[in-house]
């Protein structure tokens, strides 16, 4: 009979310590914190210049620069309506981010042509910001 009381003791006691520290689902993820895609610090709509070089004649125009993200970490570049730029992976953190345009075929103003990011991979673009 002692050892059933101390047995029921011992479950009764091992039950009250699991019903005490069972944490729910919005506890948990209150606990978690959210994490935090650094692409966010450029996804936006910003003012830029295009510049076209044609025979060595550079010619400029002002245009909306729209940056949103793309998928598995990439993102997207459209220039006005013209032009539309897939990234590769963008890395870094949200105030230095730098990434590669890898060769892809597109369109501009009626004509094909095929794009590449220009020197270093990893480094075809690059953000920074001191104020994030």
């Amino acid at each position: 009979m002692m050892n059933k009381l101390v047995l029921f003791i011992f479950v009764a006691f091992g039950l009250a310590s699991i019903t005490l520290t069972s944490c729910t689902k919005d506890q948990v993820a209150a606990a978690v914190g959210t994490v935090y895609d650094n692409r966010d610090s450029v996804v936006g709509t910003f003012n830029g210049t295009l510049v076209t070089t044609i025979s060595g004649s550079a010619q400029t125009s002002n245009k909306a620069v729209t940056v949103s993200k793309g998928s598995s970490g990439k993102l997207t570049i459209t220039v006005s309506s013209d032009l539309i730029i897939n990234t590769d992976i963008a890395l870094g953190t949200k105030s230095n981010l730098t990434g590669s345009i890898l060769q892809q075929d597109l369109t501009y103003n009626g004509s094909s042509a095929s794009l590449i990011g220009k020197g270093v991979v990893g480094q075809h673009f690059f953000f920074t910001s001191s104020n994030n």
